[in-house]
């Protein structure tokens, strides 16, 4: 079996990447993951100031891009 990426899936990655960080939202949660290393959800809506149901919505996108554990 080849396990090697071809470069459609790499640019489909690549592409999932840049969605994910092309928005103000995820930028912002980003640069509080960077400076606090970890939250839980509350307390980055919190932070932010917006709702849970948001901040959790774009952590999934983040998460599924691979941005975030």
């Amino acid at each position: 079996m080849d396990s090697t990426i071809t470069i459609d899936e790499q640019l489909e990655k690549l592409l999932n990447t840049f969605q994910a960080v092309g928005e103000g939202t995820r930028m912002r949660i980003l640069m509080f993951m960077f400076k606090h290393k970890k939250g839980c959800v509350g307390e980055v809506a919190k932070e932010l100031n917006i709702s849970i149901a948001s901040t959790s919505h774009h952590l999934r996108l983040m998460k599924n891009a691979g941005l975030l554990e």
